[in-house]
């Protein structure tokens, strides 16, 4: 007698997509928070060897008590924000940080602008000593 074929249903086929999309989803999750994790000790080392600059060695970036910790926990849930965009995993940041860029340009809009002002001020430099003692007038 012949072997039975037992072909999957619709059901088995949809689970096995989802557990594949979820697992996928997982991979790419992973990938996302070793690279963010990563990207911080490496700015802790650069930061503790003085390579960024001789002010920075002591700060304490994993002392939740000190307000650069709670600054860097923002900033590596930023980079995984940044890497999970990029591998097209929604995240909750992603609407902050477009909103943040948007302010950044902004300020940046405005420091040019005040640069640019600073830049075009019209100094006045005399050719004369504005303190000459034989000067009575």
């Amino acid at each position: 007698m012949g072997k039975v074929i037992k072909f999957p249903t619709k059901k088995e086929i949809e689970e096995k997509q989802e557990q594949e999309a979820f697992d996928e989803v997982a991979y790419y999750s992973d990938e996302a928070i070793h690279g963010a994790q990563f990207l911080m000790e490496c700015i802790e080392e650069l930061l503790h060897n003085g390579t960024v600059s001789p002010e920075f060695k002591d700060m304490m970036i994993r002392d939740e008590t000190q307000q650069e910790c709670r600054d860097m926990y923002v900033v590596v849930n930023m980079m995984f924000s940044m890497f999970s965009r990029y591998l097209n995993i929604p995240h909750e940041l992603h609407q902050d940080m477009d909103n943040m860029y948007i302010k950044i340009k902004k300020l940046e809009a405005i420091h040019k602008e005040s640069k640019d002002r600073e830049d075009a001020w019209i100094e006045f430099i005399p050719d004369f000593d504005l303190d000459d003692p034989d000067d009575t007038d």
